[in-house]
């Protein structure tokens, strides 16, 4: 959307709001996560998703920690 005085709400402002109340925790995102997985199974995640979308809603990769 582009910016006008009858909306101006654009892809930039909506996502620098969706941030902003992502960190002051007035957005809470964590019942949207169903998995959480080390950052070296992203393409096997990836590709579970490719299959069937709806084993998962939210996915986080996890980049502190390996797959050990």
């Amino acid at each position: 959307p582009i910016e006008t005085l009858n909306n101006p709400w654009t892809y930039k402002r909506h996502t620098e709001l969706f941030f902003d109340l992502l960190l002051s925790k007035e957005l809470d995102v964590s019942k949207l996560i169903t998995h959480k997985v080390p950052y070296s199974d992203a393409p096997k995640i990836y590709e579970e998703l490719l299959k069937d979308r709806t084993k998962a809603i939210g996915v986080v990769l996890e980049w502190d920690k390996l797959n050990t």
